[in-house]
């Protein structure tokens, strides 16, 4: 029987961010509670109360988006591994460890996948990217993540992984970078004619894959290389950051 697929997450990161997005979600909240019994009725009192009432509605709009990306089910680590269930020890996944937040490592190279936790109907031609669902789901969905192009962030995601293997790996730095977008969620509906970046639902992705994008397998020496220079970049980041008085030691 073959060795499994390996995962590494940077646990400590999620944590931290899905705790400050509970928080900024709670202060805002009783920001714009506060806002709405502050003052008298004066000038200054409406002033304070309108202050808040903003500060109150971004602070939560921003914990919003951050439970989007790091706590709202499927959580991105859990659901792209759900979709690659059963790959051998030829591929692994990289979870906010390298310069793309999300990698997955295959025999023929490298790809940059884009989770997205999206629930209704997409329709993608070209450069052209729409959400489909009600203006109503649409307002119930403000301060999530927006429908749009992925592309540029693709893009920067694929050029930082690169800088990773330049430190690394320099002879392999120009291996297969290939991207992808993913919709993480259940009841996501696609539609895509020509699309500018490849999109797919979760259950598509391992196909996707392993059909490699036309890429031939590295030569085994390789494969060794690349895997041992993602994951020295993975230890550096997931090292325990030293403390300022060992620092100055």
């Amino acid at each position: 029987m073959s060795a499994a697929m390996q995962v590494v997450v940077h646990e400590d990161l999620a944590m931290r961010r899905r705790r400050l997005a509970r928080r900024m979600v709670l202060f805002g909240f009783i920001i714009l509670i506060g806002g709405l019994f502050i003052g008298s009725g004066d000038s200054r009192s409406l002033a304070l109360s309108y202050g808040a009432l903003i500060v109150g509605t971004i602070l939560s709009w921003s914990g919003v988006a951050l439970m989007d990306r790091w706590m709202l089910p499927p959580r991105p680590e859990i659901a792209i591994r759900e979709a690659m269930a059963g790959s051998n020890a030829g591929w692994k996944l990289y979870h906010w460890v390298l310069g793309a937040d999300h990698v997955a490592l295959a025999p023929w190279g490298l790809t940059v996948i884009e989770p997205y936790n999206f629930d209704g109907p997409l329709t993608v031609h070209g450069k052209r990217w729409r959400d489909q669902r009600s203006i109503v789901r649409r307002l119930l969905s403000i301060g999530r993540r927006p429908v749009r192009d992925p592309s540029r962030l693709l893009d920067i995601q694929v050029e930082a992984l690169r800088d990773d293997l330049r430190r690394h790996a320099p002879d392999l730095a120009d291996v297969p970078i290939e991207r992808v977008m993913v919709l993480t969620h259940p009841r996501a509906v696609l539609h895509a004619e020509d699309p500018n970046v490849p999109v797919m639902l979760a259950a598509d992705l391992k196909r996707a894959l392993r059909a490699d994008f036309g890429h031939r397998p590295l030569k085994p020496a390789d494969q060794r290389a690349l895997r041992d220079a993602l994951d020295a970049e993975a230890a550096v980041r997931l090292a325990p950051k030293k403390d300022k008085d060992e620092d100055k030691d």
